[in-house]
């Protein structure tokens, strides 16, 4: 059996914030968060097409879906633990 999330992601009316939504659609619990990307508009549009970039683009990207109570890594564990 696959763990699956609905993750949503909208601007605010702050500047560079987005409110980021986590639902397990298993248990159907939501959990939300604002966050502020540290993204760069070129590194969204171009940078990323880039191998020597990826790497840093990757972990902004990990850290802004991530959050301070950090929900990816919640999600990984899940996930590693019911062993898919």
């Amino acid at each position: 059996m696959s763990i699956i999330y609905n993750v949503t992601i909208d601007p605010t009316d702050t500047g560079n914030r987005f409110r980021i939504t986590w639902q397990n659609m298993e248990t159907n619990t939501v959990n939300f968060f604002d966050q502020e990307s540290e993204m760069t508009e070129e590194e969204t549009q171009r940078l990323w097409q880039w191998p020597q970039c990826q790497l840093s683009i990757g972990r902004k990207l990990f850290r802004f879906l991530d959050g301070d109570l950090h929900y990816f890594q919640q999600a990984l564990k899940r996930a590693n633990y019911m062993g898919y």
